[in-house]
């Protein structure tokens, strides 16, 4: 078993990173992959096997891997990439119609009709968004940036045929989606059913022949809410990017370009609480802009020393603490 170098943690074999301390891990060269096959919770595509994957219902990609892999930085030559794949994450899309007619106990009839979808982590079986008649956008999204760009890609953008090829993307990646479907189907009639309670008030005589206003609540039934589920699969790409040993990871929503995370871009000094000088809140705006010449901590301005030859040091690494 292989050791890290920086902090001597074991690392299991096929690791080329520590996770402790995201240090490269040096190993000999490995086989070569195979054409296709089963790894870790997906089906994956070796970019040597030339494959074309077909995809029938997905949102189409905004461009190819270079065009997500460019590195806003002062000095970007000390940092190279290390690898990219492209992940096929399947959504659980639930249609469902409410139509129900129903009777107050004062026996007028009432009829309540209303549509809407559901967004549905086909993998963890946890829901990304739902929509109502009576919600505005804002109470759509169930917390969490990514799953807020995702709800917004789906909902803005059709799930179309996409076809990708393993010599555009040096792997690609498709998950499954293990979720029970019926399932998630019953968790979108119990919402249904809540968002559509509705309220009547209606009069009647009591014992005494006094006239009362009641309040009555209605949900409909759960078998009065119909669903229909489809799968559609939502493109993102990981790219690893390396610096002095130390790994970072950037993943891109791949259907509008967005960065869902970009580690290159988070001062790392601002993350483990290092001080400034003065008010670390106020020194440290947290995006950083270049990565240390010895050690490659990505750091924001506030936390590198720039020298007189153009390069970039963390404190510990500048002046005399360099070597």
């Amino acid at each position: 078993m292989a050791s890290c170098s920086r902090c001597g943690a074991a690392a299991p074999e096929g690791d080329s990173f520590c996770t402790p301390c995201r240090t490269e891990i040096e190993t000999a060269a490995a086989d070569p992959v195979c054409e296709y096959g089963y790894g870790g919770e997906g089906k994956w595509y070796s970019t040597r096997s030339g494959k074309t994957i077909r995809f029938e219902a997905a949102l189409a990609l905004s461009g190819g891997a270079g065009d997500h892999a460019r590195l806003e930085m002062e000095n970007p030559d000390r940092v190279r990439p290390a690898g990219s794949r492209l992940v096929f994450h399947p959504v659980y899309v639930t249609e469902y119609r409410v139509g129900e007619k129903f009777h107050a106990p004062d026996g007028t009839e009432y009829e309540h009709e209303a549509s809407g979808v559901c967004y549905t982590d086909a993998e963890s079986g946890r829901m990304i968004l739902m929509t109502h008649p009576k919600w505005d956008r804002e109470d759509w999204e169930y917390g969490g940036y990514e799953n807020v760009i995702t709800a917004r890609d789906l909902t803005e953008r059709p799930a179309v045929a996409v076809e990708v090829s393993t010599d555009d993307f040096p792997v690609i990646e498709e998950m499954h989606a293990d979720a029970d479907v019926k399932k998630c189907e019953d968790e979108v009639r119990g919402l249904a059913s809540h968002a559509c309670e509705q309220q009547i008030m209606w009069e009647g005589r009591d014992g005494d022949g006094v006239v009362q206003t009641h309040r009555y609540l209605h949900m409909p039934r759960h078998g009065s809410i119909r669903c229909s589920t489809a799968v559609v699969h939502v493109p993102k790409l990981h790219i690893d990017f390396v610096s002095a040993g130390l790994l970072y990871t950037r993943v891109v929503l791949m259907s509008s370009g967005v960065r869902i995370r970009d580690d290159l871009s988070e001062c790392q000094e601002h993350l483990l609480g290092v001080e400034g000088d003065g008010d670390p809140d106020e020194a440290c705006d947290d995006y950083a802009e270049t990565v240390c010449t010895r050690c490659g901590m990505a750091l924001c301005t506030a936390h590198a020393v720039r020298e007189k030859d153009g390069r970039y040091w963390c404190r510990l690494h500048a002046g005399g603490g360099r070597r």
